[in-house]
Formats: C-alpha cells, sequence, structure tokens
C-alpha cells in the first residue's frame, strides 16, 4: 500500500513504535491531534489529563529518542516557564 509518508519517517516510525509505551503512544497521539500548537509538560499534563509526574518522564524519553522537538523557553499558561514541545514533523502522518 503507498501512502504520502516518505520511506524514510516510516523506517523510523517502525524503530521506534515497538519500543514505545502506552503513555508515550497517548502523548504522541496528543500532539498529532493538536499539532497546530506546543505544549509545556505542565500544559500537556493538564490538557491531556496525564499526571504531571507521568508526562515528565514519557517526554524526556521521547525527546532522547528524536519522536519530539523541544522548542525555546516560554510561558506557560498555568504557572512557570518551561520550554514546549512538539511532535517531530516527520512524525505527524503517523500518528495523526
Amino acid at each position: 500500500m503507498r501512502t504520502a509518508v516518505r520511506e524514510s519517517s516510516l523506517r523510523a516510525y517502525h524503530a521506534i513504535e515497538p519500543t514505545l509505551q502506552d503513555r508515550e503512544l497517548e502523548i504522541i497521539r496528543f500532539l498529532a491531534r493538536n499539532a497546530h500548537r506546543d505544549f509545556t509538560r505542565r500544559e500537556l499534563a493538564v490538557e491531556s489529563g496525564i499526571d504531571l509526574c507521568s508526562v515528565a518522564g514519557r517526554v524526556n524519553r521521547l525527546l532522547k529518542i528524536g519522536a519530539l522537538e523541544e522548542l525555546a523557553i516560554r510561558k506557560c499558561k498555568y504557572g512557570k516557564s518551561g520550554c514546549p514541545v512538539r511532535l517531530m514533523p516527520t512524525q505527524l502522518d503517523m500518528f495523526a
């Protein structure tokens, strides 16, 4: 079956997908549904309904494996400043 997703993106997805935990997939899917914006970890926790302690660890792992990218620090709408994250553009088609 042909898709609009580039072959290199598909290989990258299939390389990481089997190792993702349920919470990580939940975060990725939430970010894909909200691809028009980025989220600090606290914003991600509040708006997705996932505990902040779970979000922080999962986001750090997703950054490490290259599924997410971290942006410049900004004010969080729920408190302190933080570095927002978003899904890597190459991942959008696979999780939307």
